[in-house]
């Protein structure tokens, strides 16, 4: 018996990239040009996230005081 729904694809659009974090599409660039999230190009005008890349970039943070925010190692 196969199954109706499609698993979650590993390469993401810049658009949907974007969406899985809720950042604007220009944000979402803005960190793929910052080096916080690689990117992959399959042709001259195909560029593609792994998921797996967007979920790794995330880091955990523990609000300070004064409105500082830290890195947790």
């Amino acid at each position: 018996m196969s199954s109706d729904i499609s698993p979650e694809p590993d390469y993401l659009t810049i658009e949907a990239g974007a969406s899985v974090l809720g950042v604007s599409k220009n944000q979402f660039r803005n960190m793929i040009r910052d080096g916080l999230i690689p990117a992959y190009r399959f042709s001259s005008r195909v560029i593609r996230i792994r998921r797996a890349d967007i979920d790794a970039a995330a880091s955990p943070v523990k609000g300070g005081e004064g409105g500082q925010w830290k890195t947790l190692a």
